[in-house]
C-alpha cells in the first residue's frame, strides 16, 4: 500500500468548482474560481491528513476524505431537489444531522474493512482526473478563443477630426435590467404601475407600450441597441461582447463632438472593456467579499455551508448590491453638471435579482434575495427602482441647461414569466421628436430614429 498513489481527495474537490465554471464560463471570470479552488484545497488536505491519522491507511483514509468532500458538495443540490419535488423538505437540522450521519456510518465501515481498496482508488483516481481534465478543458478552451475574439481592432487609417456641431442636447441612455411591460405587471402581480408611467407623460415621454425585444439575454440587447442591428443569437458571447464596447453610437456621437459618460455595474467587470470619457462603476468600487459574488453564492448554497451562507454572507452580500445601486442613482442625477455635450449611457441592473429593497427601499431578509416564487419580492424592487428612476429624471430635467433626449428602456421583460419581451420603452425627445414614434417601436430602431431627426441621418 505504500506504493498506492491516491489523488482523488484533491481532483474531487476540484471538480464542483471547475465543473459550476465550465458549464457557466461565458459569464464569469477565471480568476472568480482561484479563492474558491484554495478554499476548497484547505478543506480537503486536513481532512485528509486527519483520516490518514486515524486510519494509518492511505487508501483508507482518501477514501474517508473524499467521501467527506462528496456529501459536502452535494449536500446543496439534495436540498434544492427535496424542494423541488415538494414531498417532504426536512430543516436544514435535520438534513445536515443525517448527512453527517452518514459519513460516520462511512468512517465506521472503513476502519472496520478488511479490504485495501486498491482497485476502488484507482478507479477513483482515473474517474476524478478525468472528470478534472474535461472541465479544465472546457474552460481553457474557452479563455484562448475569448482571448483571440478580444484582440484590439485596428483602423486601416487615421481617423478624421471630430465634426462638432453646435446646440448638442445630452443624450441618456437608461436601461433598466429586467423590468417588466407595465402591462404585465398589472396581469401577473396585480400592481397598477400607471402611477410611474403618468409622472413619465407629465414630464413630456412618449410610452411605445408594444415595444418588444427579442432578445432574453441582456448583452445580445445591448448589442443590438447601440449598433442599430440585429445580433445573430448564436454568435459568441465574446464577439457580442466587443459589439458593446466598440459599438457604432458612440463611434458617431463621439464624432460629432460628443464625450462618453458611463454608468457600470457588477456584471460587466472583467467581461468586457468599456472606454468612456467618464466612467462610474460603483460596484468595482465598493469591494466585494469571498462569499458575495454571485459566483460564490451560487457555488457555497450548494454545499455542507448553505444552512449557515445567509448568517455569514447575508449583510455583505445585500449591502454590496445596495450600495453599488444607490450611489449610481446618485451620481445619475449629477449627470448634467458635467461639462460639454454627453451620451449618458447608464445600466441598471434592478429590478434584476438579487433583491435586496422593498417598495419602500426597505431591507429584504438574505433568504430571499432570489425569491422568484413569491411575487412580492420582484415587485418589491420593481416598485423601489420605478419610483427613483422617476426621481433621477426629475433631476435630470431640472439640471439640464439644454433639454436633453432621454431613452429609458428595459433589455427584456422578466424571463421566468411566459410575456418576458414585452418591455417599457420610454422616450423624451425634445422639439416634437415624439412624432416620428409609434407604439410598437422596436429598441433596434432607437437611436436610427434619433439621430435621423437630430442629425439629420448623419451617421
Amino acid at each position: 500500500m505504500k506504493k498506492l498513489k491516491v489523488i482523488h481527495p484533491v481532483l474531487l474537490a476540484f471538480f464542483p468548482i471547475l465543473f459550476l465554471y465550465a458549464n457557466n464560463v461565458s459569464e464569469l471570470r477565471a480568476s472568480q474560481i482561484i479563492i474558491p479552488l484554495a478554499v476548497s484545497l484547505g478543506l480537503a488536505l486536513p481532512m485528509w491528513l486527519l483520516f490518514g491519522l486515524l486510519f494509518r491507511d492511505r487508501g483508507k483514509a482518501g477514501l474517508a476524505a473524499s467521501i467527506f468532500i462528496l456529501l459536502f458538495f452535494t449536500y446543496g443540490h439534495f436540498y434544492n431537489q427535496l424542494e423541488k419535488w415538494n414531498v417532504f423538505v426536512p430543516g436544514h437540522g435535520y438534513l445536515l444531522s443525517i448527512t453527517l450521519l452518514v459519513f460516520g456510518y462511512s468512517v465506521y465501515f472503513l476502519r472496520r474493512a478488511r479490504r485495501d481498496f486498491k482497485t476502488t482508488t484507482r478507479v477513483l483516481n482515473v474517474a476524478a482526473a478525468a472528470l478534472v481534465a474535461i472541465n479544465a478543458f472546457t474552460g481553457i478552451s474557452y479563455q484562448i478563443s475569448a482571448a483571440q475574439l478580444s484582440a484590439p481592432r485596428t483602423n486601416s487609417g487615421e481617423s478624421a477630426p471630430p465634426v462638432v456641431m453646435s446646440g448638442l442636447p445630452d443624450i441618456y441612455f437608461i436601461i433598466l435590467d429586467e423590468y417588466a411591460n407595465p402591462d404585465t405587471v398589472k396581469e401577473v402581480y396585480g400592481y397598477d404601475n400607471g402611477k410611474f408611467i403618468t409622472s413619465l407623460k407629465n414630464k413630456g415621454f412618449y410610452i411605445a407600450n408594444g415595444s418588444i425585444s427579442r432578445y432574453d439575454m441582456t448583452i445580445r440587447a445591448i448589442a443590438s441597441i447601440l449598433n442599430m442591428e440585429h445580433v445573430p443569437p448564436t454568435e459568441p458571447l465574446e464577439a457580442t461582447y466587443q459589439r458593446i464596447s466598440h459599438n457604432k453610437v458612440v463611434e458617431y456621437l463621439r464624432s460629432i463632438g460628443y464625450s462618453y459618460v458611463y454608468f457600470g455595474q457588477w456584471y460587466e467587470e472583467d467581461r468586457y472593456e468599456i472606454k468612456a470619457d467618464r466612467y462610474f462603476n460603483y460596484y468595482s468600487t465598493t469591494e466585494p467579499q469571498l462569499l458575495t459574488s454571485e459566483f460564490s453564492a451560487t457555488l457555497w448554497n450548494t454545499t455542507m455551508l448553505r444552512p449557515f451562507y445567509n448568517y455569514v454572507a447575508g449583510e455583505r452580500y445585500e449591502g454590496y448590491y445596495q450600495e453599488g445601486l444607490i450611489r449610481t442613482l446618485e451620481q445619475l442625477k449629477n449627470a448634467p453638471e458635467i461639462e460639454g455635450p454627453k451620451f449618458v449611457y447608464a445600466h441598471i441592473l434592478s429590478p434584476h435579482a438579487p433583491f435586496v429593497f422593498g417598495p419602500d427601499g426597505e431591507r429584504v431578509a438574505p433568504a430571499n434575495f432570489y425569491n422568484f416564487d413569491d411575487k412580492q419580492y420582484y415587485l418589491g424592487q420593481y416598485i423601489f427602482i420605478s419610483r427613483e428612476i422617476d426621481r433621477v429624471i426629475d433631476e435630470i430635467l431640472k439640471k439640464s441647461a439644454m433639454e436633453p433626449i432621454i431613452v429609458i428602456q428595459s433589455d427584456h421583460g422578466a424571463r421566468w414569466l411566459a410575456d418576458w419581451e414585452k418591455i417599457l420603452n420610454a422616450f423624451y425627445l425634445p422639439d416634437r421628436g415624439h412624432e416620428l414614434l409609434h407604439d410598437s417601436v422596436s429598441p433596434v430602431d432607437t437611436f436610427r430614429i434619433i439621430f435621423d431627426y437630430y442629425f439629420e441621418g448623419n451617421h
